[in-house]
């Protein structure tokens, strides 16, 4: 069941899957911040979503510059991570 109800986690690991392919192919074709506003979605959609840091790695290879401090997709992507994680119980009452 792809649509979560109040409280309700996403059980199949099928569409956890299917969305880790298609925010793969959206990193690969899109631009980084329209990705990005994507992943954020996920992370609020999908509970303890890790693959949100995951693909903060992938940012840093793709688009960052080996002049300059490389890991910002990382340590943005851990931010989100745990700002989702621990405001959920806030911002769903």
């Amino acid at each position: 069941m792809v649509v979560c109800r109040k409280g309700q986690m996403i059980r199949n690991p099928y569409i956890r899957i299917f969305l880790f392919f298609v925010a793969w192919f959206l990193l690969l074709v899109l631009p980084w911040w329209l990705t990005l506003v994507v992943l954020v979605g996920l992370a609020v959609y999908v509970p303890f979503y890790l693959e949100i840091i995951f693909f903060g790695l992938v940012f840093d290879i793709i688009y960052a510059s080996p002049n300059i401090f490389s890991h910002y997709g990382f340590i943005i992507g851990t931010a989100l991570f745990f700002t989702v994680f621990y405001g959920r119980n806030y911002f769903r009452t």
